[in-house]
């Protein structure tokens, strides 16, 4: 087996004592959550802070970067008693589904994806019970489907980004990467809570695992499951697409209605998303200058004064050299689609769009359905070869990967994605449950029935410890 690359793996680097959150109206953990988690392995995804270690969210422009607290997620983690393995390698700020540095424990010629492939690698391996990620459009659910793992993206504003390195602000979610279902419902719980520092975190109703897990025992009874005409595109593979139907099988025998729902909005989600996601991405990227944290470029000649011209050469410097060719494109896009002379055209119209869509999937809910059905990808885990050429000579192919997972992520709502079957090529696919705002109970209450009634099975060698 191949190891799981980390970005840190310093054991110097902790693990730490275990410090419960305080002040700033966080909400700390129950003393019931006081060490559920204890000594269980933890990596974390590299755009989380944690006070002392390095975090560069996988850019050069990062480089050198230590923060001096903790995310908010990090901070309960920490108060549960975890242990930190390490930083878990993802894609530069999390714009794309390929990191080369990753290899996916099924196979090394395929993707973990991205872009928290790190994160579900170590999960996968055995390297971490569990592990953080962070889902925009999808970079916790496409890996943790490549790899065979459990990914859940929660409502967007459950969970505080604090300490979250952005991306694009309003879609960026916390994510949690683990084996089962239930070990997915007990993180999230431990994790859960409103946090004010976060200004679009939500007060809502606690996660319960324990009811969460208990809803439905092996049963659907009572419960409607949609599915959308609009992810039936025709880029799915067939093994895909029999995955899809079995899981509608599984779901009918275990008692639950399902219906047909048709979500017209949803076919522009992948436009909409990649107007969107640059342009709030080119300003958040635009704070990375090398002049006061992070990567410089900074050049002395022989008397010892600074090599540059000006602050703005040095600034250009820093940021040509710093960031990736990924990040360049997206930051290029977005400042193409935030001129006034476009504005209105790209950006405007596609806030348009995500709000339509949005109201589609209000009225599949209003219409009496409790989840939505679907594949979390459109294929198995892609060849890192086929990648690699792709984001060569056509970097914006390899978006059409999102487009399972982009519809939830731009209306905001819970989505976790759970192994089922394996391909023709041996490798692992995942079905996506998308639930409505904050019934994250609901989802995962049907994840597992689905997961029960898969029976999927992992290598031992990947298998990573329960909680008990």
């Amino acid at each position: 087996m191949v190891a799981v690359p980390f970005a840190c793996t310093d054991r110097r680097c902790g693990p730490w004592p275990v410090r419960a959150a305080s002040g700033n109206g966080v909400a700390a953990p129950s003393s019931t959550m006081s060490g559920r988690l204890r000594g269980l392995p933890i990596a974390v995804k590299d755009n989380f802070c944690v006070r002392g270690w390095p975090c560069t969210a996988g850019s050069g422009v990062l480089q050198g970067f230590k923060p001096n607290y903790d995310a908010f997620v990090v901070e309960r983690l920490r108060a549960a008693g975890c242990e930190f393995t390490g930083k878990a390698e993802m894609d530069e700020f999390g714009m794309g589904s390929f990191n080369p540095a990753v290899t996916n424990p099924w196979s090394p010629l395929v993707t973990a994806g991205g872009s928290s492939g790190g994160s579900a690698a170590a999960v996968a391996s055995g390297a971490a019970f569990a592990a953080l990620g962070s889902d925009t459009g999808g970079s916790v659910r496409l890996p943790a489907s490549f790899c065979g793992v459990v990914g859940m993206k929660p409502t967007y504003g459950r969970l505080s980004r604090w300490g979250l390195v952005a991306y694009a602000s309003s879609l960026d979610c916390p994510g949690i990467l683990a084996t089962s279902v239930e070990e997915t419902a007990r993180v999230l719980e431990v994790i859960d809570g409103f946090d004010p520092r976060d200004p679009n975190a939500v007060k809502c109703e606690p996660f319960d695992a324990g009811r969460a897990l208990a809803a439905n025992g092996d049963r659907l009874d009572g419960i409607t499951v949609g599915i959308p005409d609009e992810f039936n595109v025709e880029e799915l593979t067939a093994d895909v697409r029999q995955a899809w139907q079995t899981a509608v099988d599984w779901a009918i025998g275990a008692g639950a209605r399902v219906v047909r729902v048709s979500m017209p909005a949803v076919r522009y989600s992948l436009p909409a998303y990649y107007i969107i996601v640059p342009a709030e991405a080119a300003s958040n990227l635009s704070r990375y200058d090398g002049t006061r944290f992070g990567r410089s470029e900074v050049v002395y000649d022989d008397q010892k004064e600074p090599a540059f011209h000006s602050l703005s050469d040095l600034i250009t410097k820093n940021r040509t050299i710093g960031f990736g060719d990924e990040v360049k494109r997206r930051i290029m896009i977005g400042t193409f689609v935030l001129s006034s002379v476009h504005y209105s055209a790209f950006f405007k119209q596609a806030q348009r769009v995500r709000a339509w869509i949005m109201q589609d999937f209000q009225r599949a809910f209003q219409s009496g359905v409790d989840v939505l059905l679907t594949p979390t990808a459109i294929s198995d885990a892609p060849l890192r070869a086929d990648l690699e050429r792709s984001m060569k000579d056509d970097p914006m192919s390899s978006y059409f990967h999102d487009a399972m997972t982009v519809p939830s992520s731009l209306a905001g709502l819970p989505s976790v994605s759970v192994p089922c079957s394996l391909s023709s090529s041996g490798l692992p696919l995942g079905l996506q449950i998308i639930g409505n705002a904050f019934q994250e109970e609901t989802v995962l209450g049907v994840a597992s029935v689905i997961e029960r009634r898969a029976q999927f099975q992992r290598p031992a060698a990947m298998m990573s410890p329960r909680i008990n």
